[in-house]
């Protein structure tokens, strides 16, 4: 149960927001999903989950709001970090290994990744992977030695468009074993 939580939303393998609405009573009710893989998405900032990236309204304690999903039998989270500066995502790292403790769903890190040491504490802290953001000005350096230090199979893509298929095709292909398309 959260008490806190106000919203949630619901993603396909494919990242396609399949359900979304309110929190009730600490509950999340989605009967129309169809079996299958689903995703949960948990944007946080200070170690509070908020709306989006774009509106930091909070929406409710990050712990209560991962038990939330685990609880309901959610496949996958993926923890953003939209910390801005480095103390925030220090205080944000050791709020997701916290969480990590609580629950069993797989749980991938994402956001502010900007060196190896963001990959390897989020590995460390229980992240089963770590998602790289393909429109970073660094992404190319930061997934070469990535690839070679932690291998493809701890490593997904996240794209905000479409096109970066085609244009990130051939490290896409080789370096990553899931891609996230993100609108």
């Amino acid at each position: 149960n959260s008490p806190n939580a106000e919203q949630f939303e619901i993603y396909d393998i494919s990242g396609k927001l399949v359900q979304s609405g309110k929190v009730n009573s600490g509950k999340v009710s989605a009967p129309k999903l169809q079996k299958g893989f689903y995703l949960v998405k948990i944007i946080m900032e200070n170690g509070e989950a908020v709306t989006n990236q774009d509106d930091l309204q909070i929406i409710g304690s990050a712990e209560e709001i991962v038990k939330l999903y685990n609880d309901s039998g959610i496949d996958k989270i993926i923890l953003f970090d939209l910390s801005l500066d480095r103390e925030e995502h220090l205080e944000n790292l050791h709020k997701i290994k916290e969480l990590l403790r609580v629950i069993e769903v797989p749980v991938y890190g994402a956001g502010n990744i900007h060196q190896i040491e963001d990959i390897r504490n989020l590995l460390f802290a229980g992240c089963q992977k770590v998602i790289l953001d393909s429109t970073q000005s660094d992404f190319n350096t930061i997934l070469e030695e990535s690839f070679k230090r932690f291998g493809k199979e701890k490593l997904a893509a996240g794209l905000k468009k479409v096109d970066a298929l085609f244009k990130q095709r051939e490290n896409l292909e080789t370096k990553f074993d899931e891609l996230f398309i993100f609108n």
